[in-house]
């Protein structure tokens, strides 16, 4: 197994790199000896190997730039996901510490899920602050209805109808102004 970044090829494609390599050193050597052939000279082979290899060489840098460049890239990338899964982790550690607190205080689970988004804070010490505030605003607000402006004493609800009556009623009432039809 290879390490990140660096790639991996098959004997196919090393087979092939390596013709190729010496395919370009044969034409090389076959342009060298042609040359001296023309020009009566002979060929320096110490230097053209000197040449080839400092080619090679350059090849190889590049190569290692783009393997380090692209480890780079594979690293930056998984940094990023790791930065994101954090920030989830975080999250749901705050959603659930808020639901628990919430709980704590006689909301149910189903309220308690709906007041998440309202409960400022990230530490500990500001979402019980938050919870604290929405405690008391909760034990502030009266149990009963505003009073009404007419007269005090026993007032009853309105007795509430149901779909059937209701059509009874507004029958009696259509009737009565058509006329009794």
């Amino acid at each position: 197994m290879a390490d990140k970044g660096q790639t991996e090829f098959t004997q196919k494609e090393v087979d092939q790199v390596i013709a190729d390599r010496l395919e370009r050193f044969h034409r090389a050597e076959e342009r060298l000896r042609e040359k001296a052939i023309e020009s009566g000279e002979e060929v320096d082979y110490k230097a053209e190997y000197e040449r080839l290899k400092q080619e090679h060489d350059e090849w190889k840098a590049k190569q290692e730039d783009d393997q380090q460049a692209n480890y780079d890239r594979q690293l930056q990338a998984e940094k990023e996901r790791l930065e994101l899964l954090q920030a989830e982790q975080a999250e749901l550690e705050r959603a659930e510490y808020i639901l628990e607190r919430l709980q704590d205080e006689g909301f149910t689970d189903e309220k308690a899920e709906s007041l998440i988004t309202y409960i400022a804070g990230n530490t500990e010490d500001e979402i019980d602050d938050s919870i604290n505030l929405l405690v008391e605003v909760r034990k502030s607000k009266p149990k009963y209805g505003d009073p009404s402006p007419g007269p005090v004493g026993n007032r009853k609800q309105p007795k509430q109808k149901d779909g059937r009556e209701h059509g009874r009623s507004m029958y009696q009432r259509l009737r009565g102004k058509l006329g009794g039809r």
